[in-house]
């Protein structure tokens, strides 16, 4: 290990950095769209038995969804493991807890309460230096206290996850995806915490959400990880109901899995969407 990014004592997460290239590894995922009955696995070593995998499924939601119950063995040992969700293949909580008066009582922190876990933690690091933000000269009407992000829709052409996706290289572009996503956030975030946006800056931040959604939905869909392509056409297209590409993704997706009324219908609606541009 070369050193300790961040540590949030309260959630008992830590983000380390190691000295190493070309290793395999996972991705966290998104809870979002799990529900009570999915199935998930745990990988870890109890007692010492390394390399163990547990099957179980997600039991409950608690805490506003930030832990996941599970029905997956956490014997002593095992704290700290991945729980997956069985069809992505993503981590979507680390194992932290065990109810030992109960049977199949073990519980997870969400893989979005350990973002934000190491989020604050890295924020509230030492070693990171405080970002300064100018305060502004009072004055009437609205004032604007900062840049807002600048990506439009058409900054993805030129991002490593649009070459990747562009180039049938798709885990790769689900990755490349996977920041963006994250960096945009992180950027209206810090914008939206200044002053209110205007409307203008507000579309352009959800079309690019959009389109990155769209194309990591579509990558997932190569993958056959379709439950991930569902989840990231829908999110496109709630931040733009009229994209056609979208409706066709999705409709390809359902149609894979055999879901031909839905399919049907998203295909209806893309061809629609396109009759009226």
């Amino acid at each position: 290990m070369k050193r300790i990014v961040a540590a949030s004592p309260e959630s008992d997460v830590a983000e380390l950095q190691f000295d190493a290239a070309n290793i395999p590894y996972l991705t966290l995922g998104s809870t979002s769209s799990l529900v009570e009955g999915e199935h998930i696995l745990a990988i870890g070593n109890p007692e010492g038995l390394e390399g163990t995998v547990s099957e179980g499924i997600v039991s409950a939601f608690r805490d506003n969804r930030t832990i996941i119950q599970i029905s997956t063995a956490i014997s002593h040992g095992s704290s700290g493991s991945p729980i997956l969700d069985c069809e992505s293949g993503q981590v979507i909580g680390i194992a932290t807890s065990i109810l030992r008066e109960g049977q199949s009582l073990n519980f997870a922190i969400s893989s979005e309460a350990v973002q934000t876990a190491v989020a604050k933690a890295e924020n509230a690091a030492p070693s990171s230096p405080p970002v300064a933000i100018a305060t502004p000269t009072p004055k009437p009407g609205p004032v604007v206290t900062a840049t807002p992000p600048q990506n439009t829709a058409d900054d993805l052409t030129g991002s490593y996850a649009f070459r990747q996706w562009k180039d049938g290289n798709y885990e790769n572009a689900v990755r490349g995806f996977d920041n963006l996503i994250q960096l945009e956030n992180k950027e209206w975030q810090d914008w939206n915490s200044i002053g209110t946006p205007l409307s203008e800056t507000l579309r352009t931040h959800q079309l690019f959400l959009a389109r990155a959604y769209a194309l990591r939905g579509d990558a997932q869909r190569h993958l056959k990880h379709y439950g991930n392509a569902i989840r990231d056409y829908t999110e496109a297209i709630s931040l733009c109901p009229d994209g056609e590409f979208s409706y066709a993704g999705r409709s390809k997706v359902y149609s894979a899995i055999g879901n031909r009324s839905q399919a049907a219908q998203d295909m209806e609606k893309a061809r629609e969407l396109k009759r009226n541009k």
